[in-house]
């Protein structure tokens, strides 16, 4: 009898250590990227530059195809506050500016569903997401990037 009452001990411990791991995974930010893309990483003025449009293309040539998972809202404010610095407000109206203005051809796609803009990676070479976790395994055709949003939030 006591042999088991340990064993019990044994998987609750382990039972709590992997649910405080999924926990902490569920809020690491990540930014995933179609496998067209050269960039394995990405340094915070880079990561400012390609998400509010000053830079329009990878370093191979591909235009950048811009996706935020929007359907984590605090995760989504967090990353347009910290990594960009701007509320979502000005981001938005950064963007609308740079459409009209011609500098930019369209806006970046802001997807309320994390399923669709893990597709939409998968599918659109030159594209990047910002999305709240990336899932493991990763879909087919995407990676992820190294970069200094990961563990923030």
């Amino acid at each position: 009898m006591m042999t088991s009452g340990r064993h019990f001990m044994k998987m609750s411990i382990t039972s709590v250590i992997l649910i405080l791991v999924c926990i902490n995974q569920t809020y690491a930010q990540s930014l995933l990227a179609n496998n067209q893309v050269g960039e394995e990483s990405l340094s915070p003025q880079e990561i400012k530059s390609i998400f509010l449009g000053t830079t329009s293309h990878w370093k191979n040539g591909l235009p950048i195809s811009l996706c935020i998972d929007t359907s984590n809202q605090e995760s989504f404010k967090h990353f347009i506050k910290n990594a960009l610095g701007k509320n979502v407000r000005s981001f938005k109206r950064v963007w609308s500016k740079r459409v009209f203005s011609g500098a930019s051809s369209a806006l970046p796609l802001l997807i309320n569903d994390t399923e669709r803009a893990l597709k939409y990676v998968s599918e659109k070479q030159g594209a990047v997401c910002f999305i709240e976790s990336a899932p493991i395994p990763l879909p087919k055709h995407t990676k992820q990037l190294s970069s200094q949003i990961d563990n923030e939030h």
